[in-house]
This record gives structure tokens, C-alpha cells and sequence, in this order.
């Protein structure tokens, strides 16, 4: 298996490396088990560390960076939209045949039985992502 590792934020290499290795032990997890985790968040001897993984070529690649305490709340909010993004890309259906190819998506937070999670729904379909800023995610429960 071949991967691409970008590490920012001057984080040490073997830190990046056992935060990619945590990703890729936790399988292919998006894209119907094509892809890894697009977003995961670790807790870090120096601060919270964020690895995002996209499709590369013919690899995976990952980006590691560190979560800004003074823009958390920014960075938390560009990272929904990038998994939003991406959910959206990956059902992505070549609708250029049919004769109106306008979809409407609706896009909320929503709190199920404690659980915070990422809504997007459509006429066609429905999809639940488990947040990333779920207090479950910080406390180490499932």
C-alpha cells in the first residue's frame, strides 16, 4: 500500500505517522468502504492533531495539522463543510441526460440520544455523518 502523508503545523513525524496509523486501523470507514475516515481527531501530547484523508491518484493521501485552539471553532466549521462536501461529491450521479439536474440538499446539525451528528438530505436520499465535535469524540465513548 502506498500513501502520501502531508504533516503541518511542525508536528513531529513519528507523532503524524502513529495518528495515521490510528486512521488506517480504523479500515475504510467513508465512501461505502472506499475511503478512510475524511476527518479524525486526536487528543496529542501537543494539543489535538487533525488527520483528513482524501483519494490520491492511485493512493490515499493524508493531511495532518494541528487544531488551532484560538480558530477551533473555525476550523471545526470548515471541516463539516469539507465532509459535507465530500459526502455530496462522493453520491455525485451523472445526471447530465435528465432533463433537470437541480438538486436542493438540506444541511443541519441535529443531537440524537446525546450524540451530535451531521444531517444532509435530499428528495433521493439521506445521510447521517457522527460528528467529529460529538462529546462522545472527546471523552473516549461509543
Amino acid at each position: 500500500m502506498r500513501i502520501h502523508i502531508d504533516i503541518r503545523d511542525n508536528i513531529p513525524e513519528d507523532l503524524a505517522l502513529r495518528c495515521v496509523a490510528k486512521v488506517i486501523e480504523q479500515g475504510r470507514v467513508s465512501a461505502n468502504g472506499k475511503m478512510y475516515a475524511y476527518a479524525t481527531t486526536l487528543d496529542t501530547n501537543i494539543g489535538e492533531v487533525w488527520v483528513a484523508a482524501r483519494p490520491y491518484r492511485k493512493s490515499d493521501c493524508f493531511l495532518v495539522y494541528l487544531n488551532n485552539k484560538k480558530g477551533g471553532r473555525t476550523m471545526k466549521k470548515i471541516l463539516a463543510i469539507l465532509i459535507i462536501l465530500a459526502a455530496l461529491l462522493v453520491s455525485c450521479k451523472d445526471d447530465s441526460h435528465s432533463e433537470s439536474s437541480n438538486v436542493h440538499y438540506n444541511i443541519y446539525v441535529d443531537t440524537i440520544r446525546g450524540h451530535e451528528y451531521i444531517v444532509i438530505s435530499s428528495m433521493n436520499s439521506s445521510n447521517i455523518i457522527h460528528s467529529e465535535s460529538c462529546p462522545c469524540k472527546k471523552g473516549g465513548e461509543q
